[in-house]
């Protein structure tokens, strides 16, 4: 299957919980790899993670463990390393070779090896195609970087007494919001599969928004492009009455910010943040799989909500 730009459209890795078992991500590894074949024909797909507290895990083919080879890790990996790996590669008898580093979060997440047994198979278009499927991958690797090796949980009420002495912590010690939201993001990351994470305050009125949690600094309201209009992103609308949102299936830009990098934010769940009865902003929490959110996620951030509105006010 195909995108319409021609790109392969690639499975997502799902997960309702915080850990990823070994079935789980053979399965993925096995549909990504038969998704990618016809654009990018291959004899070998190696596929690592690397995680968000250092190293490199391989994800898959198992085999390429025995062959204990050495990828280069973050975060100095140069083209000059992508290079040597290839070589590598080839000297083992593929010789058509692709590394590329997956991106997200500001840092490599993941790295892809496709090898092929006919010559000259990779061209510039296959390459494209690579850089392609990096992008579409990115915001799953940065959840599974982030995620990758804490232990699961599961049971969200039973940790919330945790979760919020850590979040209160995080919210005492910031210096400014965007801070805060990455804060919010790591503490959430062992039980909340997420890949954004968005903290929104409102203007004079609510028919504009602004992203604080993306604000590098200054004055706030100084960068448009951190503006979110009520035509863009219609928050009265989105959250009623309720202090509560959840969206299973949410359509591009109907109930989460616009992305840069226009990742598509299908489950949304948000939370209204409030000062004596005063709307200060809100949080939302954003996931590439559908389906993602429900009750228990809401009533964890229902928990939340007043450590972090107090420091948004």
């Amino acid at each position: 299957m195909a995108s319409a730009g021609g790109a392969p459209l690639v499975p997502i890795l799902r997960s309702t919980g915080a850990s990823f078992d070994a079935d789980t991500l053979e399965t993925w590894y096995l549909a990504l790899s038969s998704a990618l074949s016809a654009e990018l024909p291959h004899d070998l797909l190696g596929v690592w993670i690397y995680p968000a507290h250092g190293g490199a895990e391989l994800i898959a083919p198992a085999a390429l463990a025995a062959d204990h080879l050495t990828v280069p890790v973050p975060p100095d990996i140069s083209l000059h390393q992508l290079q040597l790996l290839e070589e590598i590669i080839r000297d083992a008898g593929y010789p058509s070779v692709i590394a590329t580093v997956i991106h997200s979060d500001e840092r490599p997440t993941g790295l892809l090896l496709f090898g092929a047994l006919r010559e000259e198979l990779f061209g510039e278009r296959e390459r494209s195609i690579a850089g392609i499927v990096t992008v579409q991958l990115a915001p799953m690797f940065a959840r599974l970087a982030r995620r990758w090796g804490l232990p699961p949980e599961t049971n969200l009420a039973a940790a919330s007494g945790t979760i919020a002495s850590e979040i209160a912590r995080a919210a005492a010690m910031c210096a400014g919001a965007s801070e805060l939201s990455y804060e919010i993001r790591r503490v959430l990351a062992p039980y909340i599969a997420a890949e954004r994470v968005e903290l929104l305050v409102p203007g004079a009125s609510v028919e504009q928004w602004y992203r604080i949690g993306e604000h590098p600094g200054g004055p706030l309201w100084s960068d448009p492009d951190l503006v979110v209009g009520r035509a863009q992103l219609d928050m009265p609308a989105l959250f009623g009455v309720g202090d509560t949102l959840i969206r299973d299936d949410a359509r591009a830009g109907e109930a989460f910010p616009v992305q840069a990098d226009g990742a598509l934010m299908r489950s949304v769940i948000g939370v209204r943040l409030a000062v004596a009865g005063r709307t200060v902003g809100c949080l939302m929490i954003g996931a590439a799989e559908p389906h993602r959110f429900a009750e228990p996620e809401a009533d964890l951030l229902r928990t939340i909500a007043p450590l972090v509105a107090v420091r948004t006010d």
